[in-house]
């Protein structure tokens, strides 16, 4: 491995702190430089606190498999219903090689934003793409190279603090998911 870096919120610990590993030989240059911190490679001072709030929780790491097996049964189960009850709806990607709380669903004609919008109303929280796509209304590069159209990438995440990552949140979502997405559907066909 040349370069790593970890940012600490994307595995429960606070925004901010983070890490980056650099093999010994390999040619960086720095957006800031200053003192002798890091061998000059990096200004300013430890975020001492927040690296501690990150580190405060060592259960996380003994009760991950049980996690992970929760997480990927319940995504299972969420893709499964979602696949057998909306018409021209699929997964994106691998069926099991994918985080255990992840599924990515794109149904065909349909509005990111107006079903979100459904969804939002329901109390169910989704979104249609990555964080740093939001407010762009185009399809995902990636979902196109993958052969898909303007369709929805409907992301729904599950963590180990997070929703949904109870089997009754997730009953929520297939109870409401299915009339959000023929109603979205209705209002595209009148507009056509």
């Amino acid at each position: 491995m040349d370069m790593l870096s970890l940012s600490s919120h994307k595995f429960y610990g606070p925004k901010g702190p983070a890490c980056f590993n650099l093999r010994d030989g390999v040619p960086v240059s720095y957006a800031q430089t200053g003192a002798n911190t890091k061998n000059y490679r990096r200004a300013g001072t430890h975020n001492t606190p927040g690296m501690s709030a990150g580190q405060s929780d060592g259960t996380r790491r003994e009760s991950m498999p049980e996690t992970v097996a929760r997480l990927s049964d319940l995504r299972a189960h969420l893709v499964e219903r979602v696949l057998d009850t909306i018409p021209n709806a699929a997964l994106t990607g691998h069926p099991t090689d994918r985080l255990p709380g992840h599924a990515s669903l794109v149904f065909k004609d349909v509005q990111s934003s107006v079903l979100l919008m459904h969804l939002d109303q329901q109390g169910i929280a989704a979104s249609s793409g990555s964080a740093c796509k939001i407010g762009d209304e185009k399809p995902s590069g990636m979902l196109e190279a993958l052969g898909y159209g303007p369709e929805l990438d409907a992301r729904r995440s599950a963590s180990h603090h997070g929703t949904p990552h109870h089997p009754a949140e997730i009953e929520t979502v297939l109870s409401v998911l299915p009339d959000a997405v023929a109603a979205v559907r209705r209002i595209r066909a009148m507009t056509l």
